[in-house]
């Protein structure tokens, strides 16, 4: 369910970035990512026998609303700062800033 809502709004997200704008898009996925772990935090707070489907649910609200625009939007603007010529040397340094954990199990791995 979670994979599912990340592959339909990242779809969502390529659609939407030249027409609503990435500042638009941006401002919204903070907005969204804030209220699913508010939701997900009181889920684990609050005692009731519907907690494990709130966690469940504000989980795939954040995650749809981390695909809209935390997700691909970084790394679009990152594909589109560099002229093609030094684009496959400096992608992989910006690649470092953004996720460094999987930058240094690549870089050591043989």
């Amino acid at each position: 369910m979670v994979a599912g809502a990340n592959a339909v709004f990242t779809i969502v997200a390529v659609y939407l970035i030249d027409r609503l704008g990435r500042r638009k898009l941006l401002l919204t996925s903070i907005a969204g990512l804030t209220v699913g772990l508010l939701a997900l935090g009181l889920s684990f707070f609050f005692e009731h026998e519907y907690a494990g489907y709130m966690a469940v649910a504000s989980l795939v609200f954040y995650v749809a609303f981390f695909a809209i625009g935390m997700g691909p939007i970084p790394w679009t603007v990152n594909s589109e700062i560099y002229p093609a010529s030094v684009r496959s040397i400096r992608l992989p340094d910006d690649h470092s800033t953004f996720n460094p954990f999987f930058y240094h199990e690549n870089r050591y791995a043989d």
